[in-house]
């Protein structure tokens, strides 16, 4: 079954399977610091059958990034089943909270203009949904767009190729 934003794909490397266990095991958590975010990088842990890789601390860091995990199918040639999710339990409160803003926003009759209560007109319940549209925004850009980027970010780190 695939889950809805998971990547699931099976790739081809270059690199023989020691070699990708070398390029695996370079992967430490680095520290680094965007004004009032602290970044981590991926962390990776590896088995006998494969590798997982995870972001070394999610809890802090807004992009959330997705969960890499990584199978040994074949030898020679290096074919590799890998899986991108993403953190599932932010990303359905994310988006429960954009639709309950949503929701209120669309079907509430009483709202309080300067004390005055009065249904609201069209344009102002329009324009007030772009308070339900913020946090679908931050939902696409912190959960669903990292799952692309750690694709890229792995194909080209070692070296894979998609096969058809």
């Amino acid at each position: 079954m695939t889950l809805p934003f998971a990547i699931h794909k099976v790739y081809t490397s270059a690199l023989t399977k020691d070699q990708l266990i070398t390029e695996l095991e370079r992967i430490q958590p680095t520290e680094g610091s965007l004004q009032i975010f602290d970044t981590k990088q991926y962390a990776a842990k590896i088995i006998s059958t494969g590798f997982t890789i995870k972001h070394a601390n999610p809890a802090r860091n807004l992009p959330v990034m997705p969960t890499i995990k990584g199978k040994f199918i074949q030898d020679n040639p290096t074919n590799i089943k890998i899986r991108f999710t993403p953190d599932y339990l932010f990303l359905l409160m994310f988006l429960a909270f954009s639709l309950f803003i949503n929701y209120i926003i669309l079907f509430s009759d009483n709202w309080n203009f300067d004390g005055i209560k009065r249904p609201p007109t069209l344009t102002e319940r329009m324009s007030a949904l772009w308070a339900g549209y913020l946090p679908a925004a931050m939902w696409y850009w912190g959960f669903v767009a990292p799952v692309k980027k750690a694709e890229s970010w792995l194909i080209k780190r070692l070296q894979l190729q998609p096969l058809a």
